[in-house]
């Protein structure tokens, strides 16, 4: 995919959502037309010589190229979300481009909203994610995503389970302090310091240990 070669390290994508063809439907039909006018044309044109013959293939090319815009264009508008956070790409022209963002860790509100009986109809609306606090506040507007419901629930879902590593790891950090400080009231801080140093001590040795016996082990096969 176009997008992998962007990803931050350690960063997985997790789903890739298409938005909705519903606002291109009036160009599909434009291009139908285009397609339909040369062949429309294709005798009185074929029998014209060489110019009527150009301007036919004129007229196709012509009908060709937007086409080919319109495909690019649908194909790569779509909305990334990886364990990190959620990209917005919107593709307007064959090489004009604008993608925005935003941290998972940073979004502070994921909103929906249908307007019309089209998108209601079609379940497409347009997803709203507001992140950043203060000077640095944003908003990120998703329009015309399929099914913006279950992209919601796809993003809280992540920032949760997100949010809940960070709270195991601080729990276990604490759990680390109060232990420590439990066994300081028990034998006191004098006691603890020379407690750790001495686990300190014995993890060189047994690492020293180690390194020997390799040592010995390498110098065995050797000879």
């Amino acid at each position: 995919m176009f997008f992998e070669k962007d990803l931050r390290e350690d960063e997985e994508i997790i789903a890739v959502l298409a938005k909705s063809k519903l606002p291109f439907v009036g160009r599909f039909i434009i291009s139908f037309v285009l397609f339909l006018v040369p062949f429309f044309f294709l005798f009185p044109l074929w029998e014209g010589g060489t110019w009527g013959r150009i301007g036919f293939i004129t007229l196709l090319a012509v009908a060709i190229y937007y086409l080919l815009k319109l495909i690019s264009i649908i194909h790569f508008n779509i909305l990334i979300v990886t364990d990190q956070r959620v990209v917005d790409i919107r593709q307007t022209k064959f090489f004009e481009r604008s993608v925005k963002e935003a941290d998972l860790d940073e979004i502070k509100d994921v909103s929906w909203q249908t307007k019309g009986v089209k998108q209601q109809m079609a379940r497409v609306g347009d997803l709203k994610i507001e992140a950043g606090l203060g000077e640095h506040k944003r908003r990120l507007l998703v329009k015309n995503i399929k099914q913006p419901a279950r992209v919601q629930r796809l993003i809280l879902d992540i920032i949760k389970h997100i949010h809940g590593e960070v709270e195991e790891t601080v729990n276990t950090e604490e759990s680390y302090e109060k232990t420590l400080l439990r066994i300081q009231n028990e034998i006191g801080r004098v006691a603890l310091v020379e407690l750790v140093e001495g686990l300190l001590e014995d993890k060189d040795d047994i690492i020293e240990e180690q390194a020997e016996f390799v040592f010995e082990d390498g110098g065995a096969v050797d000879e």
